[in-house]
């Protein structure tokens, strides 16, 4: 009789709470007369409870692998207008070749010069170093370091730049480790229209006449070589290649890169506390480089300072660009270094080394660039060559040959920026939302309904804990 009672006590439990939940199925249970009935509502609630796991359980899973994805959006410009990047030009002949004779240097330690650069690219590499010797000495006889020998043998800017004024400071020097001595042009204006409406021009000069004629560790072809830049610092590797006599369009259009990262923007916001914990970004809020410390971060930079690393750390200079707090490296040093690495390091260890470093190289959360899209014509016509010329040698600039010429016309083909959005698949709202969505939709509940089968169920517990207890004392 008392076990009966309790049975009784048990379904008036659960029939309580069913009749009062919003969760679905359960009141429909409770009230079903036939065994029938309870079983299809049974089994009805059995699937839709198995279905809702199984979808809590892969949307936790996704929140748990801290998952980035990204969204591409045009962004208006500013109201003012876009700001033209700065343009860096270079000669890809890094010497001339009348200086070369003017300083009484050899073919052969051009080469020499040239293999102990930091490109790597070349079509025809000569790794002989018999010209190291009478490279240094010449080098010592005229007091010349690295930089200074692209100082004064690299092309100048009046030699590359045709009708601007090199000494209005819009032109800057600048080394890069691609093409030795180059320069950065800025026009410091705002571009209102896109098209070539709103298109700002540049003659530039090749003089392919200069050339040096060395093939080995040098570069098999004649132009320029030039990069668009908001940050002023030449990427490595990253340039467009100009064909002289020709007319280059250059239709811009800016870019930028971004990661959504969690903002503290209301105290009435709970998420926001909780959502970084454990899902740091795949970027660098602030990454900062160790030795190219006028240079802003890239990975690719990164990249570089990591080979540099060892022969830094032997050396105590940079090699092949200057620096405010260490010196540069002569030729002589470099050599020294790289000796000096490899005859303490084997060249697995320096290697395993330096892809570790890399592997640390951080994406920036945030990065601008300018993607560019060129296409050219043949300058002048033919028609058009004869007076060209005359009207070049009455400007006193009858040095210039027309075949050198560059004509570069670059525009904005949109004034709207592309972004690259980066932000978390399932961020800690997003996950409450979504675990409540399910539940609502698989079982009609809400988190209070959960609280209150908890409330039930604790009272049911209790209800069986009395009732063992009373077994107990009866036996």
């Amino acid at each position: 009789m008392t076990e009966e009672r309790s049975e009784n006590q048990n379904r008036s439990t659960f029939r309580e709470w069913a009749a009062v939940t919003t969760a679905h199925g359960f009141n429909d249970f409770s009230q079903a007369n036939s065994l029938f009935g309870k079983i299809v509502w049974f089994v009805l609630i059995a699937i839709s409870l198995a279905l809702m796991t199984y979808q809590l359980y892969t949307t936790i899973d996704d929140y748990t692998d801290h998952k980035w994805v990204s969204t591409v959006k045009e962004e208006d410009p500013d109201i003012n207008g876009t700001k033209f990047p700065s343009i860096i030009v270079c000669n890809i002949n890094r010497l001339k070749n009348s200086k070369v004779k003017e300083y009484n240097m050899s073919y052969d330690m051009v080469r020499f010069l040239f293999l102990g650069s930091f490109q790597q690219q070349y079509i025809i590499k000569d790794e002989n170093t018999a010209a190291a010797l009478e490279f240094y000495k010449w080098q010592k006889a005229h007091n010349l370091t690295y930089l200074d020998i692209f100082e004064k043998m690299a092309p100048k800017c009046e030699d590359i730049f045709v009708e601007e004024q090199c000494s209005e400071g819009n032109i800057t020097p600048i080394q890069t480790l691609d093409y030795g001595r180059c320069y950065r042009w800025e026009t410091n204006e705002l571009a209102t229209e896109w098209g070539t409406k709103g298109a700002k021009y540049l003659i530039l000069n090749t003089q392919g006449w200069d050339y040096v004629p060395v093939i080995q560790n040098n570069f098999l072809i004649q132009g320029l070589a030039i990069q668009l830049s908001y940050t002023g610092a030449a990427e490595l590797g990253d340039w467009i290649k100009l064909q002289p006599g020709t007319h280059t369009s250059l239709s811009m259009k800016i870019a930028e890169a971004r990661y959504r990262l969690p903002s503290k923007s209301s105290i009435l916001n709970p998420f926001q506390y909780f959502d970084a914990l454990g899902s740091e970004p795949p970027c660098s809020r602030d990454p900062q480089l160790k030795y190219f410390n006028d240079t802003p971060y890239t990975t690719v930079s990164c990249a570089v300072e990591c080979f540099w690393k060892l022969p830094i750390s032997l050396c105590d200079c940079i090699p092949f660009l200057p620096n405010k707090f260490y010196r540069t490296c002569d030729a002589e040093e470099i050599d020294s270094c790289y000796f000096s690495a490899f005859k303490n390091f084997t060249a697995d260890d320096w290697t395993a080394e330096i892809f570790n470093c890399m592997s640390q190289c951080p994406e920036p959360c945030v990065y601008r660039y300018v993607e560019a899209t060129t296409s050219q014509t043949t300058f002048p016509s033919d028609e058009q060559r004869p007076e060209l010329e005359k009207w070049l040698a009455a400007n006193q600039m009858g040095n210039v040959r027309l075949k050198d010429v560059i004509v570069l016309e670059f525009y904005f083909g949109s004034l709207e920026a592309k972004v690259t959005e980066y932000y978390k698949a399932v961020s800690l709202d997003n996950l409450v939302s979504n675990i409540g969505g399910l539940i609502g939709v698989w079982a009609g509940m809400s988190f209070l309904t959960v609280f209150q089968a908890l409330h039930y169920f604790y009272k049911f517990g209790e209800e069986w804990r009395k009732k063992s207890a009373v077994n107990t004392l009866k036996y």
